[in-house]
């Protein structure tokens, strides 16, 4: 997954080698900034100073509660973490984390965006969806429901 991240940055950021190196797991910038992808361990990041720490699909790595107390202390004053996922299992770390966010009992900005906040997502899109994965699926993956 991390290559794949990896990727789709280089794709953003254009061919440019005058601009930065890149590994499959890290991108160097000639200003000396990095962006490191890596696995949801917190291991394979400890030692590192980190400004901006995300976390994809949150709601799904596992010991969420234990990768996240161990990253922590790689984050710099005033760092972001930004953790973004679909829903997945109501009693999660990520989940509790979300709800606690909207009674500002944690730092973290709840930001939710819907299947039809995509345009050309309407309701032939939901409809057809909803055939081909189920209802509840439906709620989960697209009207973001836990």
């Amino acid at each position: 997954m991390a290559s794949i991240i990896i990727s789709k940055i280089r794709y953003i950021f254009g061919d440019s080698a005058e601009q930065y190196q890149f590994t499959k797991s890290k991108i160097t910038f000639n200003n000396g900034s990095k962006i490191i992808a890596s696995s949801s361990n917190q291991d394979s990041i400890k030692g590192v100073s980190l400004d901006v720490l995300i976390v994809d699909e949150a709601a799904y790595v596992k010991n969420m509660e234990e990768v996240i107390c161990g990253l922590y202390p790689t984050l710099k004053p005033n760092s972001t973490v930004i953790l973004s996922s679909t829903p997945n299992i109501n009693d999660s770390y990520f989940s509790k984390l979300w709800k606690d966010s909207f009674s500002f009992n944690n730092p973290f900005i709840p930001i939710m965006i819907r299947w039809n906040d995509v345009d050309g997502r309407g309701k032939e899109f939901k409809t057809e969806m909803i055939k081909m994965i189920g209802l509840d699926n439906w709620k989960m993956e697209y009207d973001l429901k836990f």
